[in-house]
């Protein structure tokens, strides 16, 4: 339920003495960065934290200067994984070392996870409150009646395996969920009544700073949907089965308490009976058998008797005070029960939150790595260690090593441009889109054919897109706000994509100089940044200038 402790790479005192490989410079004012230790080891597992400080960092990646881009990823380059094929590693890696240059995005991180962890323990402390007083509740006994075993199997029991069942269904791969009859309407009851939705509930008495990154989180995941639904559900599930996890264990922890501490007498009592006691008493026998056919060949006293299931049979209406033998003998139903809790009630948890968890831990690494942007910042990645490597001296007597080629670089270097669309006839040739994107096929929109045609052109550019692994670039003007029209050719253009994490680039394209696809102005692009965030697609962004398409 809490997320793991985050390691920080950058936290010892530099060694002046040690090997320089083991060394990272970090920028001071005016210099190159001052000396500091690598990490021991590479993180491979993002927590949500890690994502949420890895969008903003995204994010503002886009509104900075291609140069200063370039002139970061070449100050750290050195320090970051080369010759692997783990994609993860790289990313937090690069996350790791941006963060230890940027004070705010760091702090961002911290309060991230201070929050997290807190709703997570709040989460548990709320768990372990009810668990502990609905226990109390069904194990009361005042020394006048009995604790009537049938309303603590139903409570423990009973009421928790009936619970299993949305959760079940909620966990179902949405395109088989939506094939089982029923399926999406109990998906739906166990988003709604489900225990992690205590979470959001307790965010409200969050301090100032720990609700900002909350809103971060769960805002950033309602407007990204399509890049985010899988994290979010597997997040309120974790919860959930978290919650009930700590219910279960409070509830044995209670209910072990209150046999060893104070004096029980349990019995059984129904209203559904056939009206013959001894029929009633051989068919509750029955049942506890084969309830405890899973312990009765290692704890064979664990398994109520016939005789103690016929002599603790009771009715308030002629409830007579219990004496002392009785007593005794009718604590022995308390191994069934403490078994029955731990067996059917805190087992099943403990595998559907571990299940939950790996779910999470599978979500959060699916996320990362369709995060749009990421593929730029591979490709800066890949090329600064190229000339990292390029630019370094060759100690004396170096056997001379062939040339590093790209598509060795052990990462794939990012999706590129496969079709350029000219939105609404920029003044711009084919021969000049043909000559900036030679391995791009361009298109017209947005024209005088109509809507009908755009949607086709949409269609069949994001067939072709998704297949060829490709991205697509539309070029618009940048003095023209963008219209519905587009705002339609673009959402269906996604929707043509399916669900490949393909990226839409849209480009601005200035008054000045138009045949060069020169920028538009930063407040046309900020118009543009601003309209298209409406849409909440995160593969779709928008490109200050050329230099952003393929950096």
């Amino acid at each position: 339920m809490w997320a793991q402790a985050r390691l920080r790479p950058y936290e010892s005192v530099p060694d002046p003495d040690a090997p320089a490989h083991l060394r990272r410079r970090i920028a001071s004012p005016g210099e190159f960065p001052m000396v500091m230790p690598m990490p021991q080891r590479r993180r491979t597992q993002p927590e949500i934290p890690d994502i949420v400080a890895l969008a903003n960092a995204l994010d503002r990646d886009e509104r900075r200067p291609p140069a200063e881009l370039v002139a970061r990823e070449r100050r750290t380059a050195s320090l970051l994984p080369s010759g692997t094929e783990d994609r993860m590693a790289l990313a937090l890696a690069w996350l790791d070392a941006t963060e230890a240059e940027d004070p705010a995005l760091t702090a961002l991180h911290q309060r991230a996870e201070s929050a997290l962890h807190l709703t997570g323990f709040l989460v548990g402390l709320a768990a372990v409150v009810i668990g502990w007083s609905a226990t109390l509740a069904a194990f009361y006994f005042d020394g006048s009646g009995r604790v009537n075993a049938v309303l603590v199997l139903a409570l423990f029991v009973g009421l928790p395996g009936v619970m299993l069942v949305p959760f079940l269904v909620a966990a179902v791969p949405a395109h088989i969920a939506e094939k089982l009859p029923g399926a999406p309407a109990l998906a739906a009851l166990a988003r709604t009544f489900s225990a992690g939705r205590i979470a959001p509930w307790l965010w409200r008495f969050f301090p100032h700073d720990l609700r900002e990154s909350l809103a971060l989180v769960s805002g950033r995941m309602g407007r990204h949907q399509r890049l985010y639904a899988s994290l979010q559900k597997w997040a309120l599930l974790r919860w959930s089965q978290g919650f009930a996890v700590m219910f279960q264990t409070a509830a044995l922890a209670a209910c072990v308490i209150l046999v060893v501490f104070t004096d029980l007498a349990f019995g059984w009592s129904t209203t559904l009976t056939s009206g013959d006691p001894a029929v009633d008493a051989r068919r509750l026998h029955r049942i506890t058998s084969v309830a405890a056919a899973p312990w009765s060949w290692a704890v064979p006293g664990a398994r109520p008797s016939l005789e103690l299931i016929e002599e603790s049979r009771y009715f308030r209406a002629a409830a007579v005070a219990v004496s002392r033998a009785e007593a005794a003998r009718l604590g022995g139903w308390w191994r069934f029960l403490v078994l029955a809790i731990a067996v059917y009630g805190l087992l099943p948890r403990i595998l559907t939150f571990a299940f939950a968890r790996a779910r999470l831990r599978a979500a959060a690494r699916a996320a990362v790595i369709s995060s749009p942007g990421l593929s730029a910042v591979f490709r800066r990645i890949h090329r600064a260690q190229i000339e990292t490597r390029a630019a370094a001296d060759e100690p004396a007597g170096a056997v001379e090593l062939p040339a590093v080629r790209d598509e060795h670089a052990g990462f794939a270097p990012g999706a590129k441009v496969s079709a350029v669309i000219n939105w609404a006839d920029i003044p711009v040739g084919p021969a000049i889109l043909a000559g900036a994107f030679p391995e791009a096929e361009v298109f017209g929109a947005g024209g005088a054919g109509g809507v009908q045609q755009d949607l086709a052109l949409a269609e069949k550019i994001g067939g072709d897109a998704g297949g060829k692994g490709g991205d697509a670039l539309v070029l618009v003007k940048a003095w023209e706000p963008p219209v519905m029209e587009f705002i339609d050719f673009v959402q269906s253009l996604r929707t043509a994509m399916g669900g490949q994490p393909r990226a839409i680039v849209v480009l601005p394209v200035g008054l000045e100089h138009p045949e060069e696809l020169g920028p538009g102005s930063d407040a046309q692009v900020k118009l543009w940044r601003d309209r298209l965030a409406a849409i909440g697609d995160p593969w779709l962004r928008v490109a200050a200038g050329r230099a952003e398409v393929q950096p």
